[in-house]
């Protein structure tokens, strides 16, 4: 389990402070994958703090560069 594993719980709370993970319950994540978006997608959270939902969506979505055109994507969401 998560609270007897002193090295488990450590690596944890760090990545989480360093904003490599981040904790979220199952009835926050479940709404984005039902969502099925794509990068061309525009998605607007309402509901943005502390804002785990609005990054999920950025993964989903994969916001940035188009890898192939190098071009910026038009989708993503707005918080």
């Amino acid at each position: 389990r998560y609270a007897e594993s002193s090295v488990a719980k450590s690596w944890a709370e760090r990545e989480n402070h360093r904003g490599s993970l981040n904790f979220q319950e199952l009835v926050s994540l479940v709404p984005a994958l039902l969502l099925r978006l794509r990068p061309e997608h525009l998605c607007l959270d309402m509901c943005a703090a502390p804002g785990s939902k609005s990054l999920q969506l950025l993964r989903l979505i994969g916001a940035g560069v188009n890898d192939d055109s190098g071009e910026l994507r038009h989708g993503g969401p707005l918080a």
